[in-house]
């Protein structure tokens, strides 16, 4: 009996057109990230003959949202009880649902158990499956045994099964429950990275391992550092389409790079779910060299854009205060962004480095409450694309001093501090100094818009139209929002504007496609985000790609043709058995 984790989400629509039935509607919105084999079963006990039975399983995911199991009742329709139990046993989700007569079929019938809800789970915990009921026909299909099946680990079966043993009340079985385990479509928690390392297998290449606690998909893009020693080594990668579970110091994901000897890298490693969340670290490493290394930065971003070379524009100190200043410029294509404060322009006292891996146009930056008043400072402004040469500008600045004041005497206004106009960052050892530092310090991720940006679409083709949500006033005392819009290849396809008393907008003329969309609030010229940036599909209503989901053409397509061999097959056997001998 095998289980099979569903590489990615093309195997779920797969799962979804050959089982929809009224039972498993309810978990089309959902992930399919474990599910029992459904060619082999060995019988069903009756549930109401226990006070409960259990199933123990540890899931490789953050979030459990809802089951499946096989049943059939040829009684009267009643009520199957169950609940989410953690190693304690404490509840940490119940619901009921409403079975109906089920005749009974090989294997059973698949029926669909939902949660309502996400329910962070640890891959390091065992959890039960509580089910009870007092339904006297009741049955519950249970296999002899599992062999776990992880895609990318096959040395690994039965060496962390998902699937534990099923209970009869407190009574350990050998055999456990079919069962299928989901997440919500709802997620919307980057993945959290571990245990990231580098090791050097040889001299030209580099073997880079993670751990996640869910299923990931990752690539890498990586440069030699400034291109020292002449040498232009600028490496791409991409995604491979699949979500590979990366188990905490069980089973870590790993891939090789090519490399030159004997060089420092800098590098960006973009880890995604099956959502489409994603976790970006920025780091080095040294080629040739084994080593486990820091994970820099982390956090919910954008897409890496194409390697280009941004231009810094509008840079300037907006908001300066006696202990805190705020940046704001602007980049002519989608730029991460890194400001580096300190009391010296080479940037070698460094106060506090500040960051952002969103690829956006519009940047703002502020340091907090960290400065010294009647203190010079220097801000270096990085714009990163990550290509081959990096744009950055050098802001000189006074914090005004903390007024004080006669209380018998009227307030006397603060002087202007004084900020000197943006200069280019012309010597490479100045800008080399101040990216290294921004990016291998405690950098304070400044991504951290908790808010959420809702987007529906709708409309025929080339002329969809998508309209976007966010809560009403948010943002303070904006004077108004921004959207900007941007398709996979990271260019600028809309960007509207509305006033500070709106709460959605409404976008037309779309091209189907993906895209990913980055909102603001206008606080007189400075852009600050009001959510996470998110990425959305826009489809044209009543299309047949909406109706049945565009990733499922391919895999209806070959399921077609496999229909059609096998129909030829049997043909030709009754042709062959039908000739005289």
């Amino acid at each position: 009996m095998h289980t099979h984790i569903l590489k990615n989400k093309y195997l779920l629509v797969v799962a979804v057109l050959l089982l929809a039935s009224p039972l498993f509607a309810s978990a089309q919105t959902e992930q399919n990230y474990y599910e029992a084999s459904s060619y082999t079963t060995s019988g069903a006990i009756n549930v109401a003959a226990f006070g409960a039975v259990y199933q123990s399983f540890r899931p490789n995911n953050d979030f459990v949202s809802g089951f499946d199991v096989w049943l059939d009742n040829t009684g009267s329709t009643g009520t199957l009880h169950f609940a989410l139990l953690d190693s304690t046993d404490s509840i940490l989700a119940s619901q009921s649902v409403t079975v109906s007569t089920l005749a009974p079929k090989w294997g059973g019938t698949r029926t669909h158990l939902n949660l309502g809800a996400n329910v962070m789970t640890t891959s390091t915990a065992v959890y039960k499956l509580k089910m009870w009921t007092t339904m006297p026909q009741l049955k519950i299909y249970y296999v002899s045994g599992v062999d776990l099946l992880l895609h990318n680990a096959s040395a690994l079966l039965n060496a962390d099964p998902v699937m534990r043993s099923a209970y009869l009340d407190a009574t350990e079985e050998s055999y456990v429950f079919k069962a299928a385990f989901y997440e919500m479509s709802t997620d919307a928690t980057a993945p959290a990275v571990s245990g990231l390392s580098f090791t050097a297998p040889n001299a030209n290449q580099m073997t880079v391992a993670l751990n996640a606690n869910e299923p990931v998909d990752y690539k890498i893009d990586y440069r030699s550092t400034y291109n020292t020693g002449g040498i232009v080594d600028i490496e791409t990668g991409s995604y491979s389409g699949n979500y590979n579970f990366c188990v905490d110091s069980v089973l870590p994901c790993s891939f090789t790079i090519p490399v030159f000897p004997n060089i420092t890298y800098d590098y960006q490693l973009y880890v995604r779910d099956f959502w489409g969340n994603l976790t970006t670290i920025t780091g080095s490493f040294d080629s040739s060299k084994t080593g486990s290394f820091q994970i820099y930065t982390t956090g919910a971003t954008s897409t890496a854009p194409v390697a280009t070379s941004s231009i810094i524009s509008n840079a300037q100190v907006f908001a300066l205060m006696p202990t805190s200043a705020q940046f704001t410029w602007n980049t002519d294509i989608p730029s991460a962004s890194r400001v580096l404060v300190s009391t010296d322009p080479a940037g070698a006292n460094v106060v506090t480095r500040l960051g952002d891996n969103t690829f956006e146009l519009a940047h703002s930056m502020t340091t907090g409450n960290i400065l010294t008043p009647s203190t010079r400072y220097y801000a270096i402004i990085i714009a990163d694309s990550y290509s081959s040469s990096l744009d950055g500008v050098l802001l000189s600045f006074i914090t005004p001093a903390v007024p004080t004041q006669n209380p018998n005497q009227p307030p006397t206004p603060t002087p202007t501090p004084t900020s000197t106009a943006p200069q280019p960052v012309t010597n490479p050892n100045t800008l080399q100094n101040a990216f290294t530092a921004s990016s291998s310090g405690a950098m304070a991720n400044q991504n951290t818009a908790s808010s959420s940006l809702g987007v529906t679409t709708a409309g025929t083709s080339g002329d969809i139209t998508a309209t976007f949500t966010w809560a009403p006033g948010i943002g303070g005392n904006a004077r108004g929002y921004r959207i900007d819009i941007f398709n996979m290849n990271q260019k600028l396809v809309k960007q509207v504007t509305t006033d500070g008393d709106a709460s959605s907008v409404n976008v037309g003329d779309l091209e189907p496609g993906e895209y990913r969309a980055i909102a603001y609030a206008d606080r007189n010229g400075s852009f600050e985000k009001i959510a996470q940036p998110v990425n959305f599909k826009a489809i044209p209503k009543g299309s047949f790609l909406e109706n049945i989901g565009s990733d499922t053409v391919l895999f209806s397509v070959a399921g077609f043709g496999l229909f059609m061999i096998m129909l030829a097959a049997i043909m030709a056997v009754i042709k062959k058995n039908q000739m005289p001998d």
